[in-house]
């Protein structure tokens, strides 16, 4: 194995992808070099991040911790610098029967009725036996998605999250009625008046509101092909 902190190969288009340092990997036993094509069991190679990239302005490839309000959309964004390459999004909660609708759209906002692609997530547990212990560790799992952005560009993420348990929960009750039934309900306030301007900070509520970790990343697996004289991702793929 031989590492690189500079691309060899460079001039193809192609390594415009290249962002990073550079493996050069041979695998060979008693008889040469192994032939890899077309095998049953995929090759994993743990490659390291050593340091993240200079100069990046991306703020979501760290977690951000947020929450979301019932029924109503939280929105944020990416840059994508690579066409062509995967942008995973990665949540999680820290509460079970919640689901998040995740509306995906490059160039603008999305609306629930607006968007390029769409994913419903949910999140169970995983559960594993205990090292130390002779009993068994739980922990809520991780979801992430991917998509593919066709050129460089900002993509945003909107965000919709609430509990199963309230998901038909939508109509709205009057805050006037009669009678002696306790109902949860939202009272409105009268505008402001024209030329004043307020900026309101939403108010985490936990009797309501869902707690969610989001990050952003785009990270793609390319190697040189000898046959295609291009750097290539036919039958490479980015794992956790």
């Amino acid at each position: 194995m031989t590492a690189f902190n500079f691309n060899p190969y460079t001039w193809d288009n192609s390594s415009k992808a290249i962002q990073s340092s550079v493996t050069s990997l041979e695998l060979q036993n008693g008889n040469g070099n192994i032939n890899i094509s077309n095998l049953e069991d995929d090759i994993v190679m743990v490659i390291p991040i050593l340091a993240p990239r200079k100069n990046n302005t991306n703020t979501s490839e760290v977690p951000e911790h947020s929450f979301l309000k019932p029924n109503k959309m939280s929105f944020r964004s990416y840059y994508a610098e690579l066409a062509d390459v995967p942008v995973t999004i990665k949540l999680s909660v820290q509460e079970i029967d919640v689901f998040i609708e995740l509306f995906v759209k490059f160039g603008s906002r999305p609306a629930v009725d607006n968007f390029d692609q769409n994913f419903t997530i949910s999140f169970k547990y995983v559960c594993e036996p205990s090292d130390e212990r002779n009993d068994t560790s739980c922990m809520l799992e991780k979801a992430s998605v991917s998509v593919v952005p066709s050129k460089p560009g900002r993509l945003f993420v909107g965000l919709v999250g609430n509990r199963n348990s309230t998901k038909n929960s939508r109509k709205r009750r009057s805050c006037f009625g009669h009678g002696r039934q306790k109902r949860s309900c939202v009272g409105f306030k009268d505008p402001p008046p024209r030329g004043v301007t307020k900026a309101v900070v939403p108010q985490y509520d936990p009797a309501t509101d869902l707690n969610y970790t989001m990050t952003i990343t785009q990270s793609g697996c390319l190697y040189w092909s000898e046959d295609k004289d291009r750097w290539s991702s036919d039958g490479c793929k980015v794992t956790e």
